[in-house]
């Protein structure tokens, strides 16, 4: 059955399975995502990142990284890979293989046959030992995924991004680590991973997304054949279904942190969601406020004031969020906080030159209409549309863009409720921090 909503062609195969379908003559390739979505719950987080990892690792047939190898190669250098993705409160496993288009090949060639047949594979056949996944494999696998955890912390500004966002959100998904926890480890085993997966498989959403010169007819009947196995999904709460959290009064985190500059993040909540109405001021608020180098943080508290290295504001509609992020030196943490306050009062109050939201509009319209030229990015937007319950296309989005005023951005400013002020101080300048 088509669907008639997002910007592809969609067709529900069946309960809670999809195919989005992007036909275009302009590629060389065939690409085909495919994403397992389920609600981000503690522990689970963790057994999807190393399923994720051990999936990559090889099939029933091809049971080793240097078998997979050699055969991705021998599909004319495709380009495969497996992973996590987080998205607000969901998390996804996503299996990417990107083939050339078939008109390139000798005739003959039954490439994406065998790539079909490999993608079933990977998901319904993989490299498995005594009923479970290979004992070593799983052990190296967790080695890896610890140490992969224990490198974030080398990037500072993100380490920073992470504990605001753990501190603000803790008991909500959205707060969970897309790569688990290291915690978690030591109780997982190989069988137990192999029963997650196919659990994981029975009940999750399912979403395939093709692009390149494709038949969508031919696309439906090959992907309803791929699902073969008994599937019983668990629906999936959109996010206009969520409660909105109350957010408590602000707090003010300090933390100690090697290095030479203080991190300092800033974490608000917003009424508003990708799905909501008003979700096209909330996105010119943040260009305006602080998402590039003509926004208005970067050019009167970097640009004008000196008083930080970098910042920049970032949305994360899908969990209601947004964020202010720098570089600063500790002792002006209380001028660079209220500065930033005041650009968003300001915002808020209306004060917005129209050309700056006419220029806004335009840029923002502009990016959504190169997706064309981005299929992975496309199939992004189409799928945040649709965990969020919405089926804006982008045409509608561009429509909403540039029918928002300075008043209707005013509103979506003056919705941001700031929750939680997270510093991170270089070791031995907290003392400069004044309480």
């Amino acid at each position: 059955m088509r669907e008639q909503a997002g910007d592809l062609g969609s067709f529900e195969l069946g309960p809670a399975t999809y195919l989005h379908v992007d036909p275009r003559d302009d590629l060389k390739t065939i690409r085909t995502e495919l994403l397992v979505t389920e609600e981000l719950r503690p522990g689970r987080n963790t057994r999807l990142a190393l399923v994720a990892r051990l999936l990559e690792r090889g099939t029933r047939r091809l049971p080793g990284l240097r078998q997979v190898s050699r055969f991705v190669d021998e599909l004319y250098g495709a380009d495969f890979s497996v992973s996590v993705e987080r998205l607000g409160a969901y998390q996804a496993l996503r299996v990417t293989l990107e083939t050339v288009d078939p008109r390139f090949l000798p005739p003959g060639e039954a490439l994406q046959e065998r790539a079909f047949e490999f993608l079933h594979d990977v998901l319904r056949d993989p490299m498995v030992d005594e009923g479970g996944f290979p004992v070593q494999a799983v052990a190296q696998e967790k080695a890896a995924l610890a140490n992969l955890i224990a490198s974030q912390g080398n990037d500072k500004l993100a380490y920073a991004q992470r504990r605001c966002r753990q501190i603000m959100g803790a008991g909500e998904p959205w707060a969970l680590s897309v790569l688990g926890e290291p915690d978690d480890l030591p109780a997982v085993d190989a069988r137990g991973l192999l029963e997650f997966l196919h659990e994981l498989l029975q009940h999750g959403r399912i979403d395939v997304y093709l692009s390149g010169r494709l038949d969508p007819a031919a696309g439906v009947q090959q992907w309803s054949a791929f699902f073969d196995w008994p599937r019983r999904p668990r629906p999936l709460r959109p996010d206009r279904d969520r409660g909105r959290v109350p957010s408590a009064a602000c707090r003010t985190i300090r933390e100690p942190l090697d290095g030479s500059q203080g991190r300092l993040v800033l974490g608000y909540r917003t009424p508003i969601g990708i799905a909501d109405p008003q979700y096209a001021s909330l996105a010119l608020l943040n260009q305006l406020w602080g998402a590039d180098a003509q926004s208005r943080l970067f050019r009167v508290v970097r640009e004008q004031s000196g008083l930080c290295y970098h910042i920049a504001s970032d949305l994360e509609a899908a969990s209601r969020l947004a964020f202010v992020s720098a570089g600063i030196e500790p002792r002006d943490y209380e001028e660079v906080v209220a500065r930033i306050g005041d650009e968003l009062g300001r915002i808020a109050a209306g004060q917005v030159p129209e050309e700056d939201l006419r220029s806004a509009s335009a840029l923002l319209q502009t990016r959504l209409m190169a997706l064309d030229e981005d299929p992975a990015g496309l199939a992004l937007f189409d799928y945040q549309q649709r965990l969020a319950g919405s089926g804006r296309t982008r045409a509608d989005l561009c429509a909403a863009l540039a029918a928002a005023t300075v008043e209707t951005v005013a509103e979506a400013a003056a919705g941001l409720c700031l929750d939680t002020t997270y510093l991170a101080c270089p070791r031995g300048a907290e003392l400069e921090v004044a309480e």
